[in-house]
């Protein structure tokens, strides 16, 4: 992912030293400018960057917490199981909002969960995949037909998987990975990037000839995080942290 457009930022580097850029967790777009949204290790914060007069800037969003926690009112319960995992995915359906979630297994692994909100007070809740993975992020999207699109991590891989509640069908995509972001265009073509664990290199799948094809987005950086955004153009965006080097990265291209 090299090439840019229409006065948007070159690939490279967004903010360096410490342990800046950690998750890159966040990166959205307005008036086709790319905005991230991540966390400083260096001194914790929560900082904001975009690109602007040629150049990345930043601002603190919020500053060190004590225990870098904040508050959040109306909580739910959406499963009382021992052990969830940490990771989970929301999106809504029609109007009600759906989630994908670890669920602990054992000491080590993981199994992914998908619940959809009934009505006030109650979840469905059924299992996805069977095959044991660890908890990682599990994207999960809902497409312009209602359709659902979930990519676990598992023993057979990194997965697409489609379907109703009790019936998914699996598509892979690439072996020993885990997916950290995904996205629809407006073809509702799937883009997927993801981490290679063996290299732990920051790469990118996409659907677009009707199988996933697979690509490496950074082949120096040694990366963990990373965050995709498909703009109104079809222009596939992605930033994540190069740990290595303690930078945080943004890669941009037209697939």
């Amino acid at each position: 992912m090299r090439a840019t457009h229409r006065g948007q930022p070159a690939p490279g580097f967004v903010a360096e030293g410490g342990r800046r850029g950690r998750g890159a967790s966040q990166l959205v777009f307005v008036d086709e400018r790319p905005h991230i949204l991540y966390k400083d290790y260096a001194n914790g914060a929560v900082k904001h960057a975009t690109y602007e007069d040629g150049a990345w800037k930043t601002e603190v969003v919020e500053p060190a917490a004590a225990n870098g926690l904040s508050l959040v009112a109306d909580v739910e319960v959406v499963n009382t199981a021992f052990q969830p995992g940490s990771n989970t995915s929301l999106a809504l359906r029609n109007g009600t909002p759906e989630i994908v979630y670890t669920q602990r297994e054992n000491n080590i692994y993981f199994r992914v969960y998908h619940a959809a909100r009934v009505d006030a007070m109650n979840w469905d809740k059924a299992e996805v995949t069977s095959s044991y993975m660890y908890d990682t992020t599990n994207p999960f999207l809902v497409d312009a037909t209602g359709g659902r699109h979930i990519f676990p991590a598992t023993y057979d891989g990194l997965l697409h998987m489609q379907g109703t509640p009790g019936s998914w069908t699996k598509e892979p995509i690439t072996t020993s990975s885990i997916a950290t972001s995904a996205a629809l265009d407006a073809k509702g073509v799937s883009h997927v990037a993801y981490l290679d664990i063996g290299a732990q290199r920051m790469s990118y799948a996409s659907h677009a000839t009707g199988s996933f094809q697979t690509t490496e987005v950074d082949p120096t950086s040694f990366a963990t995080g990373g965050s995709l955004k498909v703009d109104d153009t079809g222009r596939v965006h992605i930033a994540h942290h190069d740990l290595s080097a303690k930078r945080l990265m943004y890669a941009t291209a037209c697939p």
